[in-house]
């Protein structure tokens, strides 16, 4: 890690960060250490372990494919860039095969040092953090800069000086350690700015129909024909789900869905249904499944859920406005 961090990471119109800010930035949210932590865990299953080679193969492949890396050429092109070799890519595959096999709990190699940049870059956790690092800048450019509590810089530093396979201690972690803090302040200042209860409200407002609340009791069934069947009786012979369930040994339960996170297919059925009307079936990510509505709610800002949407919508928008143009990434990670 030590031989890039002093690489300029990500610029916002004058004001330029390193990869030690990006790390820095992950110690200050808990993903840098758990990045490590779970390193240490895959390389002390790797010394132990044998690893299915096919399984790594299809692993890096899948590595591969998501970062559209089909060509050989591709790929020899991405790993130049970042100083890897193709093992480095392997080595990562097979360690996180081992970690979902074997889990977190168990030994750690505390040896992480020579494995850990190319750790944070396969992982996708370093061009994650200086993604993030840039819109954090973006927002805290929208207001004057807050100070942060001292506390916050102190308990930065201890991190920091902590981390030491990072090497974020060797270079001038208390400057950088309090504009990280300055920059989570101005953030949070900045999210409040654009996020007032008056905006929340009208946000959650004008999304009237995609956040409407429907809640409904389903029952799971394994094919369409069995489904189109349960529908039948429910509305010819009145049959409730219940008991359509208890006949099949399959037990109904309670759900809570918004329009917006719902299929076309289930949206359409349950947004025009009459409470208490059971319709289906409709594709499920396992079989199929029939549904009586219970209940439809209008959006109020009353839901703590549709408040923390609202929120979020709000602070992306603007977060995208000051960015536009502005922020630049300067690594490649």
């Amino acid at each position: 890690m030590r031989t890039i961090l002093n690489l300029p990471a990500v610029a916002i119109a004058d004001r330029q960060f390193d990869v030690a800010d990006v790390v820095l930035l992950g110690l200050a949210d808990g993903s840098w250490s758990r990045l490590e932590d779970r390193l240490a865990r895959g390389l002390a299953l790797e010394a132990t372990h044998p690893v299915d080679t096919p399984a790594v193969e299809d692993r890096v492949r899948a590595f591969r494919y998501t970062r559209r890396l089909i060509a050989a050429k591709e790929l020899r092109e991405w790993l130049a860039g970042r100083s890897l070799a193709y093992s480095d890519v392997a080595r990562h595959c097979a360690r996180e095969l081992l970690v979902a096999e074997h889990g977190l709990d168990g030994d750690r190699d505390p040896a992480i040092d020579s494995a850990l940049r190319a750790e944070a870059i396969c992982s996708g956790e370093l061009a994650h953090l200086s993604a993030r690092l840039g819109d954090m800048a973006a927002m805290a450019s929208t207001i004057a800069a807050v100070a942060a509590p001292p506390e916050r810089v102190a308990a930065l530093v201890a991190a920091a000086l902590s981390a030491h396979a990072s090497g974020v201690a060797d270079v001038d972690p208390e400057a950088r350690c309090a504009r990280i803090a300055v920059l989570e302040a101005t953030e949070a200042a900045a999210t409040e700015a654009v996020a007032t209860p008056p905006l929340v409200e009208r946000c959650v407002t004008e999304h009237g129909l995609d956040w409407l609340r429907v809640r409904c009791v389903a029952l799971g069934l394994p094919t369409e024909g069995a489904a189109r069947e349960a529908v039948l009786c429910a509305r010819v012979d009145r049959s409730d789900l219940e008991e359509l369930g208890a006949r099949l040994d399959r037990r109904p339960t309670a759900e809570s869905h918004y329009l917006s996170d719902l299929s076309d297919d289930s949206r359409s059925q349950l947004v025009s249904a009459p409470i208490g009307e059971v319709v289906g079936p409709v594709k499920g990510s396992e079989g199929w499944r029939v549904m009586r509505v219970e209940e439809r709610s209008t959006p109020t800002i009353d839901d703590p859920e549709l408040v923390r949407r609202a929120t979020a919508e709000l602070v992306m928008s603007a977060r995208a406005r000051a960015s536009a143009g502005e922020v630049r990434q300067l690594a490649v990670l």
